[in-house]
């Protein structure tokens, strides 16, 4: 920001009066609700923002000492004065509290500096309680950062409200171009390594034919195990269809164990290929759930957006062990668990609580979404989310979608994750 928008803005700040709340909602950025209006401080290092809006939905929650020492001396503060120092991107917020018997007075001062902003927290003493970063020391006078070599003009500039909400709108444009475009390319390079994957496994329709045939040849073997002479390499038979066949052994000392190798074989080839029916499924869910995860991301209209739709690691392995086919999500601090097929969403049934909400589609086929609710009335705006996360990754194209949600104590399982529900409401979302 310019010396001559930090001075303009600050001017506006300083008609404000009474602080609700103080917080920080993001890592650099501080959000300072006054009853006549919202202000955010963006102290990112690569940008400097200050703007009359209100921060994003879902805010992060922080509890550093710094955060703590932020709502303790700040909330339901009266605001003072505020000013800039003279000739330097150095904003000071001046705050009195009522506490009990005793007023207490408090200096929010943002330093707006290229590469070292920071902010903090001094009392009327003038020494440094609390720094966001921990390049200022604690307890020790406030001092001035080095002026720059230059003088400022102190310009007021007209309509700075406008100048600011536009110059914050268009740093959350490229903010969120830039997360859209990381987030886009790290779901393609896991789409391509799991579709290399899928290409890789072998054939299991192939190993359940050689299984039959080494199932086929150990029985041949025992039906002829009179006329096959001890530690050849091979035997020549006659088949069941009355043909001949040529068997090849492994010298064994008998026909019989020769067989017994044949049917132990078989059997191996056939859990193989057993397990690799369930693992070609799984990648296939997989490959599926990252082309729908890839139209999410183009779709998110926000950060909001954006956010809801990206994969969580698992807070506990019980949620989501390593390998199960469950994803989660965060929405507003919130977790939601969401099954990638029927045996995810299976799992998902079973392992959530009573009081947890459960969303599916209406009418169709689908992922089952469990919101862990901790008990809590879940907030208009994650419902909404939830059930766009169920829709999504549902279905590969957009539309407009009924989405049901209850309680899971009125969800009843039939078989897997064929349920019957009552009490539920229904909620309508659209899809790119």
């Amino acid at each position: 920001m310019r010396y001559s928008e930090i001075f303009s803005a600050v001017a506006l700040i300083a008609k404000e009066k009474r602080l609700l709340f103080a917080r920080r909602v993001d890592e650099n950025l501080l959000y300072l609700a006054f009853e006549g209006g919202d202000w955010l401080f963006d102290l990112s290092p690569s940008h400097m923002l200050i703007a009359p809006v209100k921060p994003q939905r879902y805010q992060k929650s922080y509890s550093a000492p710094f955060d703590l020492a932020l709502n303790r001396r700040l909330n339901a503060a009266v605001l003072l004065r505020a000013s800039v120092e003279e000739g330097d991107k150095i904003a000071r917020l001046e705050f009195v509290r009522a506490d009990r018997y005793k007023e207490i007075k408090t200096t929010l001062i943002l330093e707006l500096l290229p590469v070292k902003s920071n902010a903090l927290i001094v009392d009327e003493r003038g020494i440094v309680l609390e720094s966001l970063r921990r390049i200022r020391k604690n307890g020790v006078f406030y001092v001035l950062p080095p002026k720059p070599p230059y003088a400022p003009a102190a310009e007021t500039i007209e309509d700075i409200r406008a100048v600011l909400i536009g110059r914050y709108n268009e740093c959350r444009r490229r903010e969120l171009a830039e997360k859209k475009e990381i987030a886009l390319r790290e779901t393609r390079r896991k789409a391509a390594k799991v579709e290399e994957k899928l290409q890789a496994l072998e054939d299991s329709d192939e190993l359940e034919k050689r299984a039959d045939l080494a199932r086929r040849e150990g029985e041949l073997l025992l039906a002829n195990a009179g006329a096959i002479a001890p530690f050849v390499k091979e035997a020549v038979v006659d088949d069941f269809d009355g043909g001949r066949r040529v068997i090849d052994l492994e010298s064994l000392p008998t026909a019989v164990k020769e067989a017994q190798r044949k049917f132990l074989l078989s059997k191996r080839l056939r859990a193989k290929a057993a397990g690799l029916k369930t693992q070609r499924e799984n990648l296939q869910d997989r490959v599926l759930f990252y082309a729908r995860l890839i139209g999410a991301i183009d779709e998110a209209k926000d950060g909001d957006r954006l956010s809801a739709v990206l994969p969580q690691k698992p807070l506990k392995q019980k949620d989501a062990p390593h390998g199960e086919p469950i994803e989660r999500f965060e929405i507003g601090g919130v977790s939601v668990l969401l099954g990638r097929n029927e045996r995810g969403n299976a799992l998902l049934l079973k392992r959530a609580k009573a009081g947890d909400m459960w969303f599916h589609l209406k009418g169709m086929p689908g992922a089952h979404v469990i919101v862990q609710t901790r008990r809590e009335k879940l907030p208009a705006d994650i419902i909404i989310e939830a059930a766009r996360l169920c829709a999504r990754f549902s279905v590969s194209s957009g539309g407009a979608f009924e989405v049901d949600y209850t309680a899971r104590r009125n969800v009843r399982i039939v078989k897997g994750a064929e349920v019957t529900y009552t009490e539920y409401k229904t909620v309508r979302i659209g899809l790119d």
